[in-house]
């Protein structure tokens, strides 16, 4: 599937501000915007892996954390570990 240049700008332009107005809300830490980090279990041959969880993160200049899906599957809660010992913010 090929999809265009401004279609891909527009969708990670709406992810990161989406993203800065929870940081926003959300943030008691006081840290900045391009100090947050994800952590993604969803593989990058998934739209949601590529564009939400590898392209968005690099074009903001966050940190990246990427997770085997198999092992997402098969310990969830290893996920939820890694969220908190990594601080982890989307």
């Amino acid at each position: 599937v090929m999809i265009s240049y401004s279609a891909l700008q527009s969708n990670v332009q709406a992810i990161l501000h989406h993203a800065r107005v929870e940081c926003e809300a959300n943030n008691n830490t006081n840290i900045p915007f391009g100090d947050c980090s994800t952590l993604s279990w969803v593989p990058q041959y998934h739209d949601m892996g590529l564009i939400g969880a590898t392209i968005a993160p690099f074009c903001a200049g966050w940190s990246c954390h990427m997770m085997s899906p198999v092992t997402f599957v098969q310990n969830p809660l290893l996920w939820m570990e890694l969220m908190g010992k990594l601080r982890v913010h989307f």
